[in-house]
């Protein structure tokens, strides 16, 4: 493997942790050789990879059973030329549906957590292994396992000791919905919105310094 780029690892979290849903590749298994693709929503992960819920009865689902390498590719609003987009490769495994991933997939996605009460439901995550970047010409390359091994990423019990306390300093008529290390995630109305660290933290007291610096600041516009 050539062409590693650890400067497109910045890049690469902030898109995974604005996507809403992506397009999913899996290998067919009724039609070996040929690539199935799916679209799903998608909530990410602490450390950015995505979560689904699937069915079963799916077609995507099968197809993991027998060959959990997928691919799952993003990108940045409506698809153009001009915006960036991520093929992600890895491992689909299931998830444990655990109270605090439960509740980050209700705080992001409310409507996905009633389909896991159907019973054929369940969560999925993606193991990453590596990904193709591209945001346009000259900004494009292949990020590595190492280079993914190097962002810190925030424990989920740490995320909900900060979540409850900072939820009164979000700004007026606004929900605070997920923190990582790379940025919060912020509701008004039916409205997800991102906002990105000035600096990534890399242990959990500088992104606690970061979050309060970035909720300082969004008070006073």
């Amino acid at each position: 493997m050539s062409e590693s780029a650890p400067d497109l690892l910045p890049d690469l979290l902030q898109l995974l942790r604005q996507s809403r849903h992506g397009s999913l590749g899996t290998h067919s298994h009724a039609m070996p050789g040929y690539p199935h693709v799916s679209w799903l929503p998608l909530v990410p992960a602490p450390n950015g990879m995505p979560i689904v819920v699937i069915s079963e009865l799916a077609e995507h689902t099968q197809n993991v059973r027998h060959h959990p390498a997928v691919s799952f590719l993003l990108h940045e609003g409506e698809m153009a030329l001009s915006k960036a987009r991520a093929t992600v490769l890895g491992q689909l495994r299931p998830l444990a549906a655990e109270p605090l991933v439960l509740a980050r997939l209700k705080r992001y996605a409310p409507g996905l957590v009633k389909y896991l009460a159907l019973g054929d439901f369940a969560l999925w995550q993606l193991e990453f292994v590596r990904a193709r970047y591209i945001a346009g010409f000259g900004k494009m390359g292949w990020v590595e396992a190492a280079d993914w091994a190097r962002h810190y990423v925030l424990p989920l019990e740490a995320e909900a000791t900060l979540l409850q306390d900072f939820a009164a300093h979000c700004p007026a008529e606004t929900e605070l919905v997920g923190i990582d290390a790379q940025g919060l995630d912020l509701r008004r109305g039916d409205t997800l919105m991102r906002y990105p660290f000035a600096q990534a933290g890399q242990d959990l007291a500088a992104v606690t310094q970061q979050l309060q610096l970035l909720l300082q600041g969004l008070a006073k516009q």
